[in-house]
């Protein structure tokens, strides 16, 4: 009797969730359609609020190209914005974040540095 009542519980459960389940998926956000790396460059290069910045940061680590380096390099001193700048030149391909981080050593200290460095 016991048993019998767990599988319908289990039953009424499943049920439930396959009927949820659509509606829940309908409200996640899909990926970002036609996102310009040319446009997070110059979110970057503006005075736009540093959220805004760490969100184009995070995006070039999907979508950004070399040319993206220069504009994600002088964030490397930034206290805020320098583990989002680097999470975006760690995945770029080529030599150019490379030398980015070289470059940096010599202009940050103490955690950024360390930051730099790993």
């Amino acid at each position: 009797m016991i048993l019998a009542k767990r599988h319908v519980t289990w039953c009424v459960l499943l049920i439930a969730i396959a009927l949820v389940a659509p509606t829940l998926a309908q409200d996640r956000p899909g990926p970002i359609p036609d996102v310009k790396e040319s446009d997070l460059i110059s979110t970057l290069q503006s005075t736009a609020p540093k959220a805004e910045k760490a969100m184009a940061c995070k995006l070039l680590a999907v979508y950004g190209t070399e040319k993206a380096v220069p504009a994600l390099a002088p964030l490397l001193a930034d206290m805020e914005l320098a583990s989002w700048a680097r999470t975006a030149l760690e995945v770029i391909p080529g030599p150019a974040p490379d030398a980015a981080f070289r470059s940096a050593l010599d202009q940050v200290q103490g955690r950024l540095l360390i930051g730099t460095i790993n």
